[in-house]
């Protein structure tokens, strides 16, 4: 029981640092590429 609760915070804890990651990522990006298309 306790090591399923301690996978499932890890997995969620993964889940927060991918989106930590990515978000920025991905935001940056579009904004590079609508800049890129305004000019």
């Amino acid at each position: 029981m306790r090591k399923q609760m301690l996978d499932f915070s890890n997995r969620k804890n993964l889940l927060y640092y991918m989106l930590i990651v990515i978000l920025p990522v991905l935001l940056s990006g579009y904004l590079y590429s609508d800049r890129m298309r305004v000019e």
